[in-house]
């Protein structure tokens, strides 16, 4: 077991490692960076770009923070982790991990990447996908524009670039779990990339303001 440091800057949630951010995102299904990089006491050789198009230099220019690159699903899928950003400490380890809380089940993406979660909107319950990249929550085909207006965000995704949604405050339930997210819409070929994926939103890492939140991706599970 491990304890880094867990930070929030610009909306985008960091782990520091030997004084360097690197960039939590489960929805990447790989990671990249500017140099190699040991987490939790193993060592990972990455590439410095995904799939050539995505690299560290773009993350810092998107999130205006001065970052070493990015981790996703490929390496955080090997840990168990808890989050407490309150006390910026995250704690991983390659074994098992516990806490209490609301254990929520997650479902795979594709065969791959547990990462679908159930969210129930209105007493409406639908697929999302748990995103920590996400800076807010995202609603598609669900309609938001009735709940409070907290006006606009700009906001990017990598291959689809920067754009910008009205954002609304909106009460969701995970689990037993009552939350208010900040949420938006998404263009329409966002919309339509992760419908093909079962899903009608997406959650954002603000599922870690204010609370503990244990995230065991080998056991398909979150704790709130």
């Amino acid at each position: 077991m491990k304890k880094e440091k867990l930070v929030k800057k610009n909306d985008h949630l960091f782990i520091e490692i030997e004084k360097e951010l690197w960039l939590i995102d489960t929805g990447s299904p790989a990671s990249f960076g500017t140099h190699s990089i040991n987490i939790g006491g193993k060592d990972f050789n990455i590439p410095q770009s995904f799939m050539g198009m995505l690299d560290t230099d773009y993350i810092r220019e998107q999130t205006k923070v001065d970052c070493a690159g990015l981790i996703g699903s490929d390496i955080l899928n090997r840990f168990d982790f808890i989050f407490d950003l309150q006390n910026e400490e995250i704690t991983l380890s390659t074994d098992e991990l516990s806490m209490e809380g609301n254990y929520i089940s997650l479902g795979n993406v594709m065969g791959c990447c547990p990462i679908a979660i159930q969210v129930e909107v209105e007493q409406n319950r639908h697929t999302f996908l748990l995103d920590t990249g996400a800076a807010i929550s995202y609603f598609a085909g669900i309609r938001i524009d009735h709940f409070d207006s907290l006006g606009r965000f700009h906001d990017f995704h990598p291959g689809n670039g920067d754009f910008e949604t009205d954002m609304y405050l909106v009460p969701v339930s995970i689990g037993d779990v009552k939350l208010n997210l900040r949420g938006g819409t998404l263009p329409s070929a966002m919309e339509m990339q992760i419908g093909m994926l079962g899903a009608h939103g997406i959650i954002g890492n603000e599922l870690m303001d204010n609370r503990k939140v244990g995230y065991f991706p080998r056991r398909k599970m979150l704790v709130l």
